[in-house]
């Protein structure tokens, strides 16, 4: 969702510099802005608007990277887990990891489904 908000340039290259990394105190000395400008900058809505967003579409980038790469890692550890050559440490090491994964994917299943469950009863009450 955009809120029509358009930053600066150097504000924007802000953001830029903040969401690939660089420290607050990088991000300034790369524009040429003082510490204090650079603070003033963070200390703005729009700003701390775009950052956020800025993170949340690399979180997003993130998580789709891995998850298409999950089946193949998952098939790793469950031939990991099956292969009697491996020395025993690393196949537990590789049952538990397969465990704790299937255990995660199921929680965050039924958390996304009761999430979806309270929207739908809060969209009814308006």
């Amino acid at each position: 969702m955009t809120t029509g908000i358009v930053l600066s340039g150097r504000k924007a290259k802000f953001v830029e510099l903040l969401a690939a990394g660089k420290s607050q105190a990088e991000a300034g000395r790369e524009l040429g802005v003082t510490r204090r400008t650079a603070n003033r900058y963070l200390q703005d809505p729009s700003v701390r608007h775009a950052l956020s967003q800025a993170q949340d579409n690399s979180l997003g980038d993130a998580a789709r990277r891995m998850s298409a790469g999950a089946g193949a890692m998952l098939d790793v550890l469950q031939a990991v887990a099956a292969d009697a050559t491996m020395p025993p440490s690393v196949r537990v090491a590789a049952a538990k990891t397969w465990l704790d994964v299937m255990f995660r994917a199921k929680e965050m299943l039924e958390l996304s489904e009761r999430v979806a469950e309270l929207e739908a009863k809060m969209g009814g009450e308006k």
